[in-house]
């Protein structure tokens, strides 16, 4: 009898525990869209100078943002905001790959290059 009663404890500690660590891999699993790690890591705040999302995908290893906007002298400029994905599927700000264009072919261009 006793020893019926401690298997049945270790087999509810197991199932539990396995319950929790499911869940916790599930979690860990679940890929963050492109927008949501913008919003996530930006705050959910736009870019000051360019302001007027026009796609915000991945590429690679990358989520980036083309954004236009209007430049000091009145002129549309276009923006490219990058995000690395990590490989714990945490994402990480690359200020060295944020650029801003003149014409939105220089800007697709460049992202093609990532």
């Amino acid at each position: 009898m006793r020893r019926t009663n401690r298997r049945k404890n270790f087999l509810n500690i197991n199932k539990s525990e396995y319950q929790s660590n499911w869940k916790q891999t599930l979690k860990a699993q679940q890929r963050l869209t492109p927008r949501q790690a913008f919003n996530m890591v930006y705050n959910n705040q736009k870019n000051f100078m360019t302001p007027n999302i026009i796609e915000t995908r991945q590429k690679g290893k990358y989520f980036y943002e083309l954004s236009s906007g209007r430049g000091i002298e009145n002129d549309t400029i276009y923006g490219v905001t990058v995000l690395k994905i990590n490989s714990d599927n945490t994402v990480s700000k690359t200020d060295d790959k944020n650029k801003s264009f003149n014409s939105i072919d220089d800007a697709r261009n460049y992202i093609r290059s990532l």
